[in-house]
């Protein structure tokens, strides 16, 4: 959780610069099928006007300064899709490698599948569950 709240005051520092039609999430993981490329948190901004979207994660954290930036893509009326990549992330034993990250959206429910697949073939790639909410009432794992 200590990760969660280094991300959170992180993008408090940066709400102000996000536009007002943007759409601020908290997400929190349940269930991870491995521990490599699965974060506990993923934090979300979503630009409604351009379909782009500001991803921040730990991983996020490890290769850059601020956010990846995510192509925003709405496969039906319910889901939201988002897919980015970042180059030299770190997993959880030091081995860098460049790794493709999957999330998808029910706005129904506000439930999440996320997956991380990394392009080295000794790497497992991870995949998580979890529950949304505006990030200002970041949702309890155990909900």
């Amino acid at each position: 959780m200590r990760t969660c709240y280094r991300i959170a005051s992180y993008l408090g520092a940066v709400l102000i610069a996000v536009p007002a039609y943007a759409v601020d999430l908290a997400c929190l993981s349940r269930n991870p099928s491995t521990k490599d490329w699965v974060p506990e948190a993923v934090f979300v901004s979503i630009d409604t006007q351009s379909l782009k979207a500001r991803v921040l994660d730990e991983y996020t954290l490890s290769v850059m300064e601020g956010p990846a930036l995510a192509e925003v893509s709405r496969p039906t009326s319910k889901r939201l899709q988002l897919n980015w990549a970042l180059i030299d992330a770190t997993d959880l034993s030091g081995r860098s490698t460049n790794v493709k990250f999957k999330m998808t959206l029910n706005l129904k429910t506000f439930k999440f599948n996320y997956s991380g697949v990394s392009e080295s073939s000794f790497l497992t790639p991870g995949s998580a569950s979890g529950t949304c909410a505006p990030w200002d009432r970041i949702p309890d794992p155990k909900s």
